[in-house]
């Protein structure tokens, strides 16, 4: 019997911009009742919308949970996070190095307590003027030719769990006007599809971090899964990785922003 070969492309409509090009995925065959290999080759979306997506994480999924770890020269901690988006935004993130937990924040709609752990003290601060809405312009000229990068509010004010659940600082490393950046292809990584990206750093974030930079990012919302830095050397010189993570599972809330037995207001201890 001969076998017939179909291939489907699925191309999206877009002006191509610069480190925008568009990738392919691995291709996969399978028969179909008649005998026939079908093969599926898919176009992944440009690098400008992977970038939106970076930008704008927060509104691509309701909830996400996980761990992730990040080694510096001089940093090396791991991050439990809870986050909820929507109506009722609430996050619980827990920091810790490898002497234990070093701090744990709180947040829901209206407060966002930080417990110093070793010191037992805590902060508590005031979230309602919070404007949360999607911002237009994220980044700019002003009349002196100086570039400026608009950050947009955390409903759920993740603290140091944003640099994966609402990845808009690394998204401003992607310049596009510098073209410093590519997509190189698509990875699996916990069982999330992934968008890979590689590109050079700037120069200001080069004196920490070194050359090159290489990203993971979830194609279908925008989260960070993994960033690796190098030197000219291409020796590693950073690295984040998520360890696990589950999006859209209900959160229980378990921890509450007005229970702070055992710990003292820094605030209030000061006057």
């Amino acid at each position: 019997m001969k076998k017939f070969r179909s291939i489907a492309l699925v191309i999206a409509s877009i002006s191509i911009a610069s480190g925008a090009g568009f990738y392919f995925t691995s291709t996969t065959k399978a028969n179909d009742t008649a005998g026939h290999v079908q093969e599926q080759v898919t176009i992944i979306k440009p690098a400008t919308e992977i970038k939106e997506k970076m930008l704008n994480a927060i509104d691509n999924y309701q909830t996400v949970q996980g761990t992730y770890r990040n080694v510096t020269k001089n940093r090396n901690i791991t991050v439990d996070f809870e986050v909820e988006q929507g109506s009722n935004p609430y996050s619980r993130i827990l920091v810790k190095d490898k002497a234990g937990i070093k701090k744990e924040s709180i947040s829901d709609k209206n407060t966002l307590i930080e417990f110093d752990v070793k010191h037992k003290t805590y902060t508590k601060d005031d979230k309602s003027k919070i404007n949360d809405e999607k911002v237009a312009v994220r980044e700019f000229k002003d009349s002196k030719n100086e570039k400026h990068m608009v950050h947009r509010s955390d409903p759920a004010t993740a603290q140091d769990a944003q640099l994966v659940t609402f990845p808009q600082q690394i998204a401003f490393w992607l310049k596009d006007d510098e073209k410093n950046y590519s997509i190189v292809g698509s990875e699996t990584i916990l069982n999330r599809n992934a968008t890979v990206i590689e590109g050079k750093l700037t120069s200001t974030l080069s004196e920490k971090f070194g050359n090159k930079f290489k990203l993971w990012v979830d194609t279908e919302t925008g989260v960070l899964l993994k960033l690796l830095t190098f030197d000219a050397q291409q020796n590693e010189t950073s690295r984040l990785e998520v360890l696990n993570i589950e999006f859209n599972k209900s959160l229980t809330h378990k921890y509450r922003t007005d229970d702070t037995k055992g710990f003292t207001n820094i605030k209030e201890s000061a006057k």
